[in-house]
C-alpha cells in the first residue's frame, strides 16, 4: 500500500490546517456529488425541495483509495420533506484526515415561501456541533510536539443557504461556515468564509424519465475558487446515472439502482487526471438509501355546513325520549319551510311530505279496478296506492311510513335510532324528488296492514304514520 510520508502529512495537515496553537478549522465536507441523496449537505434549503418522503441514509467518502491516512467519512443521515413548505434533515458523521480527526452532528432545516404557482423561496439552516483532535494512532513514528500541543477542542458552527426556484429552474446560496464558536477557547474563529452557488434545472424527460443539471462555484481558502457541474439522468423505478467535474477534485462517475421500492444502493467513483491531485488515488463513494414516501392520498373534505341542531344533539344510543326529540326538531325545521305549502289529502298532513308538494309533481293515485265495489274502496281511505316503478328499492306490498328525508345522512340516522328501539325499518327514494321514504314495517295482506296502522303497530310507536300501497 502506498504511503503518504510524514513530511507530506505535516505539510498538508499543519501548514494547511493549523496556523496557530489550538486552532481548529471547521470540518469541510465534499459534497459536489450530492445531487440525488444528502442534498441538504449540499444547499440547507434542498431538504424541503423534491419529493414528500422520509429517507434514512449510510453514506462512505473513501478519498484518494490506496494511500494510508487519506481522508475517510462515514455518516449516517436522515432527511425527509414534511409538507410542501418544510423540509428536516440530520447526520451523524465521523472524519478521518490524516492525524485530525473530527465526530459530530448536524441539523437540518427549512422553509419554503410560495410566491406563486411555480415561484418558491426557500431558506435553510444546518446547525452543527463537532469535536476535533489528533489520532496519535494515524501515524507511526516519532511523535511529533507540534502536533502533541494541539489540544482537542469542540465547536458550534452555523451554515444557512437559500434557494429560489422559478418552475423547473433552481439558484441558490451557501454559506458553509458563516459562524464558528470554538467552547474550548470560547472565542469565535475567524477563517475565511467559504461560499457556494449553485444553479439546478430539474425537469421530466419522457413519461418516467427524468433529469438533473447542475453548475456550481465555490470559493475555499485551501482550494481556492473551484467551479464544477453534474448531469443525472434517471428512469423512476429502475435508477439513474451521473457524471460530474469539479476543478479541484476531478471528474466523476455514479449510478443508483433501485432494488425495491424502499431500497437503493448508490456507487460512485472520482479522479482528478490532470490537476494538482491526479498523483493521489482514486476516491469512491457508497451510499445505501431507505427511503419511506409520504401517501399522497386525495381526500375529499367535506362541505363546511353548519350541521343542523338536530345532529348536534343526537346521543350515541337511542331510547323513546331521543327519537321523540330527534322528531320534534324535524317537525320545527319543516314547518318553517313549508309554512306556505298545501297539504295533501286529510291522511298524509305530516310536515316531511309537505314540501314533496312543491318540488316533485304529485303522484296521483292509479284508478281503481272498475270491477271493485264502491263500498271497498271507501274501506282503503286509510291508505293511498302508488306505482311502485315510481320507487328506487321498492317492492310490491303495504308501508307504515313514518318519516321521509330530503339527506341521505339524516336518513341514516333515523334508521339506525329505529333499530335499537327494536324495529326492522327500511326505506326507498322517489326517482323525481330523490327524497327517502323510512317506513317501520312492510305487509303483503292488506288486513294485516290496517290492523297494524290502525293499532299503531300494537301501541309500539305512538308518532304519526301514514300507510301507502305499492303496485
Amino acid at each position: 500500500m502506498k504511503k503518504i510520508t510524514p513530511i507530506i502529512f505535516l505539510m498538508f495537515c499543519v501548514h494547511f490546517l493549523f496556523s496557530q496553537e489550538n486552532f481548529i478549522p471547521t470540518q469541510h465536507l465534499p459534497a459536489q456529488n450530492f445531487l440525488q441523496y444528502n442534498q441538504f449537505l449540499f444547499n440547507p434549503a434542498f431538504s424541503r425541495i423534491g419529493k414528500e418522503q422520509h429517507s434514512i441514509f449510510l453514506f462512505n467518502r473513501r478519498q484518494w483509495s490506496g494511500f494510508e491516512g487519506a481522508p475517510n467519512i462515514y455518516m449516517l443521515n436522515y432527511s425527509a420533506k414534511i409538507n410542501q413548505k418544510k423540509g428536516i434533515g440530520a447526520s451523524i458523521f465521523q472524519q478521518n484526515n490524516g492525524v485530525l480527526t473530527y465526530f459530530g452532528a448536524y441539523l437540518n432545516f427549512s422553509y419554503g415561501i410560495q410566491f406563486s404557482e411555480k415561484t418558491w423561496l426557500t431558506v435553510g439552516a444546518n446547525i452543527g456541533y463537532f469535536q476535533s483532535g489528533i489520532d496519535e494512532d494515524a501515524y507511526t513514528n516519532q511523535p511529533d510536539p507540534a502536533l502533541l500541543s494541539i489540544n482537542e477542542n469542540s465547536a458550534f458552527s452555523f451554515q444557512p443557504g437559500i434557494n429560489l426556484t422559478i418552475g423547473k429552474l433552481n439558484i441558490g446560496v451557501y454559506a458553509e461556515n458563516l459562524a464558528v464558536y470554538n467552547f474550548t477557547s470560547e472565542s469565535s474563529l475567524e477563517e475565511e468564509k467559504r461560499i457556494s452557488g449553485h444553479i439546478l434545472f430539474i425537469s421530466d424527460f419522457y413519461k418516467n424519465t427524468y433529469y438533473k443539471l447542475l453548475a456550481r462555484a465555490r470559493n475555499d481558502e485551501l482550494q481556492g475558487m473551484n467551479y464544477g457541474g453534474n448531469a443525472l439522468f434517471g428512469l423512476s423505478g429502475l435508477g439513474w446515472a451521473q457524471l460530474g467535474y469539479d476543478s479541484f477534485y476531478g471528474g466523476s462517475a455514479g449510478i443508483g439502482i433501485e432494488i425495491t421500492k424502499n431500497l437503493t444502493a448508490c456507487y460512485l467513483i472520482e479522479k482528478d487526471i490532470s490537476g494538482a491531485l491526479s498523483n493521489f488515488g482514486t476516491t469512491h463513494e457508497f451510499l445505501l438509501a431507505f427511503n419511506f414516501s409520504t401517501p399522497q392520498k386525495k381526500t375529499l373534505e367535506p362541505p363546511n355546513i353548519k350541521p343542523r341542531p338536530v345532529l348536534e344533539k343526537v346521543s350515541k344510543t337511542y331510547g323513546e325520549d331521543d327519537l321523540k326529540k330527534l322528531q320534534a326538531q324535524i317537525d320545527v325545521n319543516r314547518k318553517k319551510r313549508e309554512a306556505m305549502k298545501k297539504r295533501l289529502d286529510s291522511l298524509i298532513k305530516l310536515d316531511s311530505l309537505s314540501k314533496i308538494e312543491k318540488k316533485e309533481p304529485k303522484i296521483i293515485p292509479k284508478e281503481k279496478p272498475a270491477q271493485k265495489p264502491k263500498a271497498k274502496e271507501e274501506e282503503k281511505t286509510w291508505i293511498n296506492t302508488y306505482d311502485k316503478a315510481d320507487f328506487i328499492g321498492a317492492e310490491e306490498g303495504y308501508y307504515i311510513i313514518v318519516n321521509v328525508f330530503s339527506r341521505k345522512d339524516y336518513r341514516d340516522l333515523f334508521l339506525k335510532a329505529l333499530r335499537e328501539m327494536g324495529f326492522e325499518p327500511g326505506s326507498f327514494q322517489n326517482k323525481m324528488s330523490h327524497y327517502y321514504y323510512v317506513y317501520i314495517k312492510r305487509f303483503d295482506d292488506l288486513d294485516a296492514a290496517e290492523a297494524s296502522f290502525k293499532s299503531k303497530l300494537n301501541n309500539r310507536y305512538q308518532r304519526r304514520i301514514w300507510a301507502i300501497e305499492l303496485k
